[in-house]
């Protein structure tokens, strides 16, 4: 059963990144928010809700725009090795 689900509604812990690179979006993002700055958490966060699945306006604009493989964290750390 999925226990971690970030902002975004998607279940963190069963993406390949998390628990090597990542811990998790909330965690990433108030750790490293200038370098991480998620729109999708900050969106959440702004809302006071716990994810976008929780969203009167779910699914919004800003989340069909996104690619469903979205993760900042990992486009974070894919560049600091590039």
């Amino acid at each position: 059963m999925i226990k971690y689900y970030g902002k975004c509604g998607k279940a963190c812990e069963i993406c390949m990144y998390h628990g090597l690179v990542c811990k998790g979006c909330f965690i990433e993002n108030e750790n490293y928010p200038d370098t991480v700055n998620c729109v999708i958490y900050k969106c959440a966060t702004d809302k006071d809700i716990q994810s976008c699945l929780s969203c009167l306006e779910h699914p919004c604009d800003l989340i069909k725009s996104l690619p469903r493989d979205y993760c900042p964290v990992h486009v974070k750390n894919f560049l600091k090795d590039t």
